[in-house]
């Protein structure tokens, strides 16, 4: 063998150590990255309460129905109605609230002849400001099943003036129980019960009847009776 040959040897020799040396050292490379990289950030997970008592906000004097904790996300209000959207379920629904003081029919707030309020319906209450103050919100669990639950809060100031306080519900108000005050924060007390789902046709985009919370009696309810009635409505 020629000297000549033996150097091309000898050259092709250190190309292949050194390609086989630089494919060692990428894969190791590549192997530690692996080992020290960070895992995936995956998106946080929000969770919401099933416990009353962690649905009002205290703000002090002022105390805040948290809606979106109750509907977990899908409910917000806008006005006088409370929008509910359900992205899964392919839902999108409202429920209307207005109310009567004492014959008076109003939409969120009643005031006398002389500008003072005397009922609200507000999400935001004050309890021990003298003024009646209610929310209703609904929650629908289960849309396919129809499972709706309706929450109701009313404030200590409606606790003292209508201590009588019942519930009535369903297409025709056919079904009514008394108002059982639970106080879930202070001076802020709640109530609930399932909706009628007959009241609800062509996936909630038509409904009949509601919830009537306030002081009536059946007999009210059937002659449609709302003199000297102080109550709010939901439907």
């Amino acid at each position: 063998m020629n000297e000549k040959t033996k150097n091309t040897i000898k050259k092709w020799t250190i190309i292949i150590i050194a390609i086989l040396f630089a494919v060692f050292l990428l894969g190791t490379i590549m192997n530690i990255s692996r080992k020290i990289s960070p895992p995936p950030i995956l998106p946080e997970e929000i969770s919401y309460s099933e416990e009353p008592t962690d649905w009002v906000d205290d703000n002090g004097k002022t105390k805040e129905i948290r809606i979106n904790e109750i509907t977990k996300g899908k409910g917000y209000v806008e006005g006088g109605t409370q929008q509910y959207i359900d992205e899964e379920e392919d839902l999108w629904t409202a429920f209307k609230m207005d109310g009567i003081y004492n014959g008076n029919v109003f939409a969120l707030e009643y005031q006398d002849e002389n500008n003072k309020t005397k009922m609200r319906i507000n999400k935001k209450m004050n309890p021990y400001d003298g003024i009646i103050e209610g929310f209703i919100v609904a929650e629908i669990e289960n849309a396919s099943e129809e499972i709706i639950w309706i929450h109701i809060f009313v404030d200590e100031d409606w606790k003292q003036q209508i201590e009588s306080t019942k519930i009535f519900f369903g297409m025709f108000y056919q079904y009514w129980k008394q108002f059982k005050f639970t106080e879930v924060s202070k001076g802020i007390y709640m109530d609930k019960v399932m909706d009628d789902p007959s009241r609800h046709m062509e996936d909630f985009a038509i409904s009949a009847g509601g919830i009537i919370v306030g002081d009536v009696i059946p007999e009210d309810i059937i002659n449609n009776n709302i003199e000297n009635k102080t109550l709010m409505r939901f439907s």
